[in-house]
C-alpha cells in the first residue's frame, strides 16, 4: 500500500543522507516522520543534512547556516 512507498521514500532519504557522509546517529528513524513522532529529532535530522549538503564542494546554492539563523 501507499504506506509501505511512503517509509521506503523515508529510508532512500536517510540513505542518501548518510551516502552524502551524514552521520546515522544525527538522522532520524523511519517511524519517527512515517508516525509524525518525535518532531524535535526529524527537525534536527533535516538540519544535519542542510548543513552537510552545504559543505559539499559542487553545491553552489543558498548556505543553511544563514537560513537556519535567520529562521530560530
Amino acid at each position: 500500500g501507499s504506506g509501505y512507498l511512503l517509509m521506503e521514500n523515508i529510508n532512500k532519504f536517510i540513505k542518501a543522507a548518510q551516502d552524502i557522509g551524514c552521520p546515522h546517529d544525527q538522522l532520524f528513524r523511519t517511524v519517527d516522520l512515517f508516525e509524525k513522532k518525535n518532531i524535535p529529532e526529524v527537525t534536527a535530522g533535516l538540519i544535519t543534512v542542510a548543513r552537510q549538503v552545504c559543505s559539499l564542494p559542487d553545491y553552489k546554492g543558498p548556505q543553511a547556516e544563514k537560513w537556519i539563523l535567520a529562521n530560530n
